[in-house]
């Protein structure tokens, strides 16, 4: 669903406000696939552990799916009671989706006294997965902030596997671990959806500022009939919850890659950067 309306209008003067509204909400749901195929995935944007961009029926068309840690009939983390870790599975796990809840564009432009002219276009996106990858390999390497604490000695919160666990009374975990002697706790107390944050935004998309040259100054040659200088600014700001650097990300720059493809998946992409461009526009 798509809609865009013009809220406002006010002419006063030598003062012009014209506001415009963009929503935008869309849901994609996979309904019906092949008999011989289950599920159908994007090898192009597997590119962190299992993360991937699959669907299967009844599944988002933004679906992301990774591998997630084995669990007891009543949903606690099973452990092992060798390691002291969770189990991890080797099934697929829906981990994400990457939809919207809706988008809104806010388009605002003003005019002052028929020659300064002031535009801008906020962009606000209210839910939606995204994986930070760059975390995930950062806690893998020991160069995040979750990390510090690797000399604190800590017990996993779940039951052990040790056929128990789906009885009236299965066993509390009591194995402590402490990360900094054991090379296998990031890599092993983590899971990918643990990296999967919903994300909110609201971003200046763009900013342009314009001064049409007054008349009295043009009417003294003949070459030039209008002229105006302007300066716009792009991406110039972000609030946002997520805690990489723009969620607005794609790990792909294939064309391959169709549909949702890359987007939401953040590992060793590159954020659009700031950008300051000036201009002249000139009517002959």
């Amino acid at each position: 669903m798509k809609f865009s309306l013009r809220v406002l209008q006010l002419e006063v003067d030598n003062f012009d406000w014209d506001v415009t509204v963009n929503f935008d909400k869309n849901r994609g749901i996979v309904k019906k696939m092949p008999a011989d195929l289950p599920f159908y995935y994007d090898s192009d944007t597997w590119v962190f552990g299992a993360v991937r961009s699959e669907v299967a029926v009844g599944t988002s068309i933004a679906n992301l799916v990774g591998f997630a840690f084995q669990r007891n009939d009543a949903g606690q983390l099973l452990i092992s009671p060798t390691t002291g870790l969770p189990i991890n599975s080797t099934a697929y796990t829906n981990i994400g989706d990457r939809t919207p809840d809706f988008k809104i564009g806010i388009i605002n432009s003003f005019t002052f006294f028929k020659n300064l002219s002031v535009a801008f276009n906020l962009d606000l996106r209210k839910g939606g997965a995204v994986f930070n990858g760059n975390e995930a390999m950062m806690v893998l390497t020991g160069t995040s902030t979750k990390t510090l604490d690797r000399l604190q000695p800590r017990i996993v919160d779940g039951v052990l596997a040790d056929g128990l666990q789906n009885t009236a009374t299965p066993t509390k975990n009591n194995i402590t671990i402490v990360p900094y002697y054991r090379n296998d706790y990031y890599d092993g107390a983590f899971a990918e959806g643990d990296f999967i944050e919903n994300v909110n935004w609201l971003r200046m998309r763009d900013i342009t500022i314009g001064y049409r040259l007054p008349d009295k100054f043009i009417k003294r040659q003949k070459i030039v009939r209008s002229a105006s200088i302007f300066v716009t600014g792009t991406d110039l700001f972000i609030i946002t919850n997520y805690s990489g650097m723009d969620p607005n990300v794609n790990a792909l720059n294939s064309s391959n890659s169709r549909g949702f493809g890359g987007s939401g998946i953040d590992y060793g992409a590159i954020p659009n950067p700031r950008g300051i461009n000036f201009g002249i526009k000139a009517q002959f």
